[in-house]
C-alpha cells in the first residue's frame, strides 16, 4: 500500500525536526510532495521555536531523484510568495528563518540538487551520494536556483561543467567544488548531521536575532514576501528581448499552457532586486529566469553567457 504521504515529519525536540523523503519508487518531486512541503513550511515558520530542520531520505538509493515531469500539469498554483509552485518553495527554504541541513544519500539529481542547494547545510553519503544537474541533456535550462547558487559556491568554470555536461558526480568531488559541505563515510552519516543538528539546536538564540541565511542585512528575505504578497503583476519587468543563441518567444499555445499552469506568473518576467540577496539573483538570475519564460533550448552559448558576469541583458 501506497505511502499516505510521501514525507514523513518527526519533532526530535521544540527546536528540532526531521522530514523523510518517502515517495518510492524514485522519490520523485510530485504534486503531493510539493504540497506536503508547502504545509511543513506553513508549519514551521509559524513556530518560533524551531531552530533546525533535517531533510534525509527513507530510500538509501534516492535522496530526490528528480521531478515528475509526466505530472507538471497537475502543480499546484504558485505559492504564498507568488512564484511558481517549485521556485515558491526553494525559495522559502533559503529565506527560512532556521537553519535548513539536508542529509543526502543516493541521488540527488535536477530539482533533487536544487532541493539540496536551497538548504543550508549540505552532508552527503561517501559511496552512495550522487549529484547531478541533468537538464540541458534534455534540451532544458535548470531553474530552480541551481546555476544561480552553484555559480556562487563552484565558481563560474565549474557550474559551466556541471551545468552543460550534465554528467553524474560523487561526493568527493562535489564536496571539492563546495557543492556539499563535506563527504562522510555512509556509517557516520547519519550521527554526524544528527549531533551537528542537536548542537545547533542546544544555542539559545531569540527568534528575532536569527540571521536570514543568504540576507547581507537581514531583512531581504521578508521584504521580498511582502513584494510578492503587495502584487508582483504591478511591479514585474516587461519581458525581455529574445537572445541569439536559440531563445525565441514562446509560441501562444505554450503561453497559454503556462498561463492555466501558473496563472499569476507573468511570462518572461524577472525577479526583482529585494530577491538578490535571498537566491544569489544577479544578472545570471535574471537571464536564467528569462530564459525559462522564452522556452530557451540549452544552447550553450546562452548558459556561457548566463554565468558571464560582464554580459549585458
Amino acid at each position: 500500500m501506497a505511502n499516505s504521504s510521501p514525507l514523513a515529519v518527526s519533532k526530535r525536540s521544540d527546536s528540532y525536526w526531521r522530514a523523510t523523503f518517502d515517495n518510492p519508487p524514485l522519490n520523485l518531486i510530485d504534486p503531493e510532495t510539493i504540497i506536503a512541503l508547502r504545509e511543513l513550511m506553513d508549519t514551521l515558520e509559524a513556530d518560533p521555536a524551531v531552530k533546525v530542520v533535517v531533510f534525509d531520505s527513507a530510500d538509501e538509493e534516492y535522496f530526490i531523484a528528480h521531478f515528475d515531469v509526466a505530472r507538471g500539469g497537475e502543480l499546484p498554483g504558485p505559492g504564498p510568495i507568488g512564484l511558481p509552485a517549485w521556485p515558491d518553495l526553494a525559495t522559502r527554504l533559503t529565506c527560512a528563518p532556521f537553519v535548513t541541513i539536508a542529509e543526502i544519500r543516493g541521488r540527488a539529481r535536477g530539482v533533487g540538487s536544487e532541493f539540496a542547494l536551497a538548504c543550508d547545510l549540505r552532508f552527503a553519503s561517501r559511496g552512495k551520494a550522487v549529484f547531478g544537474q541533468p537538464e540541458v541533456g534534455t534540451g532544458l535550462v535548470p531553474g530552480g536556483g541551481s546555476i544561480e547558487v552553484l555559480s556562487a559556491l563552484a565558481g563560474r568554470s565549474r557550474t559551466l561543467e556541471i551545468i552543460l555536461g550534465s554528467e553524474d558526480f560523487d561526493a568527493d568531488t562535489a564536496e571539492r567544488y563546495g557543492w556539499i559541505n563535506r563527504a562522510r563515510p555512509d556509517a557516520e552519516l547519519p550521527e554526524f548531521v544528527d549531533r551537528l543538528a542537536r548542537r545547533i539546536a542546544s544555542f539559545e538564540q531569540p527568534a528575532s536575532s536569527r540571521p536570514r541565511h543568504r540576507s547581507t542585512d537581514g531583512q531581504a528575505c521578508p521584504q521580498a514576501r511582502t513584494w510578492w504578497k503587495q502584487g508582483r503583476s504591478s511591479r514585474s519587468p516587461a519581458p525581455g528581448p529574445a537572445r541569439s543563441g536559440g531563445c525565441a518567444k514562446p509560441s501562444p499555445t505554450a503561453s497559454s499552457s503556462a498561463a492555466t499552469t501558473n496563472s499569476t506568473w507573468v511570462p518572461g518576467s524577472v525577479p526583482p532586486t529585494d530577491l538578490t540577496p535571498c537566491l544569489g539573483f544577479n544578472d545570471l538570475g535574471a537571464t536564467a529566469w528569462r530564459s525559462r519564460a522564452h522556452h530557451c533550448t540549452a544552447d550553450p552559448q546562452v548558459i556561457r553567457r548566463m554565468l558571464n558576469p560582464r554580459s549585458s541583458q
